[in-house]
C-alpha cells in the first residue's frame, strides 16, 4: 500500500484560495508533470487530485482562482477545470489564462456536469483543449491528461529544436523564379 504525503496548498496561499482544513491535497513525487485542478466541490478535487497522484503526477488543487495573484503561482503543467464556481467561471478563467503570454500555453482540459454542445462548444472557444463530462471513468481522464501532456511536451521540445538556418544555407521566396516553360512546338 502507497504512503500518501498530504500537505495543505495554502504554501502559495496567495495563487490559490484553500479550502476548509483538512479538505486540500497535494501530492508531490519527483519532477513529474504538474496540474492544478480548479473544482469548488471538495470531493471532485479530492477524487481527481488521487486519480492523478496514483499516476504518479504532482497535483495542486484549488476551489477557486484569485485571479490577482496568478502571476506568482508555479505555472502547472496542464489544468482541470470546472466551468461552474461561483466568483468566475471556468470559461472566463480559462480567456484569462489564454490571454497571458505565460500561461498561454498551458493545456486546459474542461471536467463539467455540463454535457450539451452548446457548453461543450463554449468551452472550446475560450481556448480549452479537450472536455471532460461528468460522471467520468477515472481511464478516460487518465488517457485525457496523458495525451495533452504528450502533446505539449512534444510542442516544447519542437520549439527548443527549432532553429534558424545557416546564413548558407538561407534562401529567399523573393528571389525564387518559377522556371520558363518549354515551348512544345
Amino acid at each position: 500500500m502507497k504512503t500518501r504525503h498530504l500537505q495543505s496548498a495554502t504554501s502559495n496561499a496567495d495563487c490559490i484560495v484553500p479550502l476548509p482544513e483538512g479538505v486540500l491535497v497535494s501530492h508531490t513525487s519527483p519532477r513529474q508533470h504538474e496540474i492544478l485542478v480548479v473544482d469548488d466541490i471538495a470531493a471532485n478535487l479530492k477524487l481527481l487530485s488521487n486519480i492523478l497522484a496514483d499516476e504518479h503526477y504532482n497535483v495542486r488543487v484549488a476551489s477557486m482562482v484569485r485571479w490577482h495573484s496568478l502571476d506568482s503561482c508555479p505555472k502547472p503543467d496542464l489544468v482541470l477545470l470546472d466551468i461552474k464556481m461561483p466568483d468566475m467561471d471556468g470559461f472566463e478563467v480559462c480567456k484569462r489564462l489564454k490571454a497571458e503570454p505565460e500561461t498561454a500555453s498551458i493545456p486546459i482540459i474542461f471536467i463539467s456536469a455540463l454535457n450539451e454542445t452548446e457548453g461543450k462548444v463554449d468551452a472550446f472557444r475560450a481556448g480549452g483543449v479537450d472536455y471532460i463530462t461528468k460522471p467520468f471513468a477515472n481511464e478516460e481522464v487518465l488517457a485525457r491528461v496523458h495525451t495533452h501532456l504528450e502533446l505539449n511536451d512534444y510542442k516544447t521540445i519542437w520549439k527548443k529544436k527549432s532553429v534558424k538556418p545557416s546564413p548558407k544555407f538561407k534562401t529567399s521566396t523573393t528571389s525564387w523564379k518559377r522556371p520558363k516553360k518549354k515551348s512544345s512546338i
